[in-house]
């Protein structure tokens, strides 16, 4: 016998209801009849099977009458959304009522099937666990326990396995009802427009179905637990039946059991409880919006109240409805919860008040560091206690959020006990045990700070602890972009000089951070330093110095060493010690030699016990400890490693890609540690990202002193080796670490510093194990170190493409980077449809394909119209309307020139009457070395940023409403004037810049090619200004596809319409090759009609359609 539960399942108690429980009953009595009368089993097999299949008829028929019962009390047409913009809804408003009725039936068509098999999944695995579990416990708290776990597993089973079935379903029937209605009227609906309308409807109605069967799933689940419950609750209930004689009957299943899992006479711990407890604060992503679309809606019905609470939650009390559970004992949701959060924030508040007490009782104790105290001193316990109270409420990410910032506030106020030594080190110790508990600690630290007072954060002291304590994460936008405020574009020179300090402090001294966190305060400093003009400090210089040595895994500068002034001036980076470095002990080399050997004779041993005693052995020998001796060890590892690729890679007679077993020998090492590091040691000082980390500095310190040695010798094949066997092994203990990891070491290594690693460089960027993961990575985090990398490449080849003096080695390279950006437009366009403008600010005017295909990129989920279409009225597409979403700060050149404020007052109707004169000066670079440097005398990038910014303004300030928004305005009025103004190389760059804005369906691309259509139109201008414009226009259109949307549609727009009278201009017939080109491109541009006629001047009338543009 198997107690309750066993008596349960032997009683054919079945979850879906007492169908299969005959059924099984059923088959038992048949199979008897068949061994006591064989002769009778012929007869009773059709009668057999007419039970069942009426059995499964009825069994049908309850479920669709419990799926009609789930939508009876809701007003489903009440919440269906319509979409305004499809047409078909205007022309036939009684197609509406159609629609919420086929909405409706596809919700019935669903649920039956999914809340059926939702419940009787959630149903049995509640049943198993609760009888368990509280079989100690009273009868209340079993049941309370079984309702919160069935609701949330039978809700998210149902929201699970429903949305694709209910997507179909919903498509199939609003498919339906469209194309019985236009067989009614006796029209003809285009295929393709009647799938993306359904699509579309389909889509924001999914919501709500899912809300729907969710609802009934839950409801039912409560009730068929209740019915699974009642035997177990009535053997409970019988007299002389203790709850420990059922104990009796599962000792035979309990002893297969974990100790930790077994019921205990006490009944539940705590931690135990909490696990059930917990499923009345599973979090639902579609909460917050339903939420506030339901207090939008005004007062609610009853069954739409019932709709409602069902969206805030399963546990979340209806008005009018009891609370299940005996008694009424059952907590009532949310406000339940806030009481008992806010009483446990009293608590820790008190601790907090305790804590004050204790420090501020004698000056000797307040001065005295924290760890001084002895081991169970009175403010150890505090802090252990209150922890344990943030540990134990139901609601601990709010409470620990809530206390946090109390003690935050304590720390920075001007009392006793924020100043004093022992004070703001408990309070610092204290949050940082928070932030164990979660950390939203460390990101509620980092916002309040971020969002206070410019002495609160340039308080040096606590900024460090803050940071050491891991509690201030400065890398955060939000801080980084406040701090720069502080410093005001390099007017605030105490402020410079605490954050500078805080940076050598934190980052070089104490290394508690690395120098990829602190990039953008590093990158502000240096932009204010070039454009303030001043001398920057010496501590500034230093701190310059050791961020570019860390960023590169060399030694920086020792705090008080004098600096030489000449390597400061030319900015060069002689790396720090040679291969062998002479401070290491006598023997080391011949030691690490030795455990390298050791590796290599397992090879590759599949005797695991073999190989674990490696690692013990090194472990036990002090090598991983994260101290100086695992630098070293690591360093001279790859140092030999690579030292013996190479001479093994030059005997005679080696195989080509020869000579990498010591490489791959290195990596997998380092795999095996990564993987059992953390099992094996239990010191804190070395974790496995720490231990990638080192690894990762020493092949850096190792590639530049022997690319700085060996020069046009280095032999990049090691190396590449190394990196890529280390992203293959590493990756299967630490995917996310291992490649954001990478994208700091090949920043550190990108081909403007070290040349010869280029072509291996490229290779690791675009592998298939490093590009998709990154650009896959959570919440896009590897998509800035990505963007970077791709800077890093255009800028070092940038001069050669420049001047067009491509080699050999130049060619390859940019082969392998057209074709990286081949894959990410086919793969990622979204990467580079939100960086295109930092990308075209690196790439010169003249690589023309290049930047088509950056700007050719569209949104996945964008279906892009034919641009080709006749009569293609641009200006009523959905998308055009909408702004892209643009991830490059394009407004750092405007800030860093010190002109934005100056164009904000013009485009606000402000400005000085200056301005547009002084205008094209302000773009000018402002030495003739940097326009040497750059091979043009402005600032490409500002004249990008200057159009992008002023598109944007004059957006926005229309608002959208107006049909014709260039025709006037102070933004029209700047790009008359700079389209007259500049000589012919800016008012190039100028039309380059708008051009790289003609992209897909936008905002940004519906204004800017208005804007360019009205330039060419303006009357007063001058003739050479259509030549450019037009010139801007067919380089990129000459060249191979793929070609940018909005460039042919502004080009086919120009050479169509009459009112720009396009042919009659003199420069389309200055010569014959000219004409030829025109006409070429024209055909490729109308294919569907001749070119010529209507106004289009002679010579080109009657060219036949087809054809395309050749280059």
């Amino acid at each position: 016998p198997m107690g309750v539960a066993g008596g349960l399942s032997a009683g054919g108690l079945s979850m879906g209801g007492g169908e299969e429980g005959a059924q099984g009953l059923g088959a038992q009595v048949g199979g008897n009849s068949q061994q006591l009368a064989p002769q009778q089993a012929p007869a009773m097999a059709p009668q057999q099977q007419a039970m069942q299949q009426q059995a499964q008829q009825q069994q049908q028929q309850q479920q669709q009458s419990s799926a009609d019962a789930a939508l009876q009390g809701i007003n489903v047409s009440q919440y269906v959304v319509i979409n305004q913009s499809i047409g078909l809804f205007q022309q036939y408003p009684q197609l509406r009522q159609h629609v919420a009725a086929a909405i409706n039936q596809a919700i019935k068509d669903i649920i039956a099937p999914v809340v059926e098999r939702s419940v009787t999944i959630a149903c049995i695995t509640t049943r198993e666990l609760i009888l368990k579990d509280f079989l100690f416990e009273p009868d209340d708290a079993m049941k309370t326990a079984a309702h919160m776990m069935v609701q949330n597993l039978a809700g998210s089973l149902a929201l699970v396995t429903c949305k694709e079935p209910l997507r179909h379903s919903m498509c199939n029937q609003l498919r339906g009802i469209i194309q019985k209605m236009a067989t009614f009227v006796n029209e003809v609906v285009d295929q393709v427009t009647l799938d993306q309308h359904v699509q579309l409807m389909a889509a924001e109605n999914l919501e709500l179905g899912c809300g729907l069967i969710e609802k009934a799933a839950t409801e039912k689940a409560v009730r068929d637990m209740d019915v699974a419950l009642e035997v177990a609750l009535l053997h409970r209930r019988q007299p002389g039946s203790p709850f420990s004689d059922a104990l009796l009957h599962l000792q035979n299943s309990i002893r297969l059991l974990p100790e930790a899992l077994r019921p205990r006479r006490g009944g539940l711990l705590a931690h135990q409880k909490r696990v059930y407890d917990d499923f009345s604060r599973l979090p639902r992503e579609r909460v917050a919006a339903q939420q506030a679309a339901a207090a939008a809606a005004g007062p609610l019905g009853a069954s739409d109240q019932a709709l409602r609470a069902f969206n805030e939650g399963p546990n979340a009390p209806v008005q009018g409805q009891g609370v299940a559970g005996a008694g009424g004992a059952q907590q009532q949701g949310g406000m339940v919860a806030q009481t008992e959060a806010r009483a446990v924030l009293d608590k820790c508040a008190q601790c907090l008040a305790k804590a004050e007490e204790v420090v501020l009782r004698s000056q000797q104790l307040a001065a005295s560091p924290l760890a001084s105290l002895p081991q169970g001193h009175e403010l150890a316990q505090l802090m252990m206690q209150s922890r344990a109270l943030v540990l134990q409420s139901p609601a601990r990410e709010e409470v620990a959020a809530g206390f946090a910032q109390k003690l935050l506030r304590r720390l920075y106020d001007s009392s006793k006990f924020g100043r004093c030594v022992l004070g703001v080190e408990w309070l610092v110790a204290c949050l940082s045990s928070l932030n164990d508990v979660t950390k939203r600690v460390a990101k509620e630290c980092t916002s309040w700070l971020a969002q206070a007072d410019a002495d609160k954060k340039l308080n040096r002291d606590l900024t460090v602890a803050l940071v050491t304590a891991r509690l201030l994460i400065i890398s955060a936008p939000e801080y980084t972009d406040e701090m720069i405020k502080i410093m005001d574009l390099g007017r605030n020179q105490p402020a410079i000089d605490a954050i500078v300090a805080m940076l050598q402090h934190c980052l070089v001294e104490k290394r508690v951070v690395s120098a990829s966190e602190c990039m953008g305060l590093l990158e502000a400093l240096t932009k204010m330093a070039q454009v303030s003009g001043r001398k920057p400090t010496e501590g500034m210089v230093r701190l310059f110095e050791d961020a570019r040595s860390l960023a590169r895994g060399m030694a920086p500068t020792l705090a008080g060493a004098p600096l030489d002034k000449s390597k400061l001036q030319d900015r060069k980076m002689v790396p720090v010690g040679k291969a062998k470095d002479p401070d290491d002990p006598a023997g080391l080399r011949e030691q690490v030699q030795f455990w390298l050997d050791k590796w290599m004779a397992l090879g590759q041993s599949t005797d695991e016990r073999a190989v674990l005693q490696l690692v013990t052995q090194l472990l036990q020998q002090g090598w991983l400890k994260g101290d100086e001796v695992t630098d070293r060890f690591l360093r001279i590892a790859v140092d030999l490693s690579v030292e013996r690729s190479h001479t093994a890679a030059s005997q005679p007679g080696a195989a080509a890609g020869g000579g990498y077993a010591q490489v791959d020998a290195l990596s997998r090492l380092v795999g095996v540690l990564l993987r059992y590091l953390e099992e094996w040691n239990r010191s804190a000082g070395l974790t496995k990202q720490t231990l990638l980390n080192k690894l990762m500095a020493a092949v850096v310190k190792a590639m530049h002193v022997q690319h700085a040695e060996r020069k046009a010798t280095f032999n990049q094949r090691p190396f590449h080796r190394l990196l890529l066997r280390l992203l293959v092994d590493v990756s299967e203990v630490m995917p996310e670490a291992m490649v954001l990891s990478l994208a700091d070491v090949l920043q550190a290594l990108q081909p403007r510093l070290l040349p010869a690693f280029s072509f291996a460089w490229l290779e690791l960027v675009s592998h298939r194990y490093f590009m998709p993961r990154m650009l896959q990575a959570k919440k896009n985090k590897g998509w800035a170190p990505f963007q970077r990398l791709l800077l890093g490449l255009f800028k070092y080849m940038e001069p050669y493409l420049r001047v067009a003096e491509l080699h050999e080695p130049i060619k390859l390279l940019y082969k392998g980077a057209l074709r990286v950006l081949l894959v990410l437009l086919h793969d990622f366009p979204e990467f580079l449809c939100e960086h295109h403008l930092s990308l075209c600010d690196v790439i010169p005017p003249s690589c023309i394909q290049l930047r088509n295909l950056i700007l050719s990129a569209f949104p996945r989920n964008m279906l892009l119209p034919d641009p080709f279409t006749p009569q293609l009225k641009v200006d009523l597409l959905p998308e055009i309307s909408k702004a892209p979403a643009i991830l490059s700060n394009f407004t750092a050149a405007l800030n860093a020139s010190n002109l934005r404020p100056e164009l904000d007052a013009f485009l606000k109707g402000r400005g000085s009457r200056t301005f547009l004169q002084d205008l094209p000066g302000q773009l000018l670079l402002p030495t003739l070395a940097e326009a040497a440097a750059c091979g043009t005398r402005y600032n490409v990038p500002l004249i990008n940023s200057l159009v992008l910014y002023t598109a944007v303004h004059a957006i926005m300030q229309n608002g959208g409403q107006d049909k014709n928004p260039v025709t006037s305005g102070a933004s029209m009025e700047m790009f008359l004037k700079l389209s007259r103004d500049l000589d012919t190389e800016g008012r190039y760059l100028f039309l380059n810049a708008i051009a790289n804005q003609l992209r897909f369906p936008n905002s940004h691309t519906h204004y800017l090619s208005c804007v360019l259509l009205l330039l060419f139109q303006s009357t007063q201008d001058k003739e050479i200004v259509r030549e450019q414009i037009t010139r801007v226009l067919i380089e990129r259109l000459i060249v191979n596809k793929p070609h940018p949307w909005g460039l042919l549609i502004t080009f086919i727009e120009l050479i169509k319409n009459p009112t720009y009278d396009f042919w009659r201009h003199d420069f389309v017939r200055s010569s014959k090759e000219i004409e030829q080109l025109f006409q070429s491109v024209a055909r490729f541009c109308l294919p569907q009609q001749a070119v010529g006629g209507g106004g289009m001047g002679p010579g080109v009338e009657g060219v036949a359609p087809g054809g395309a543009a050749q280059s």
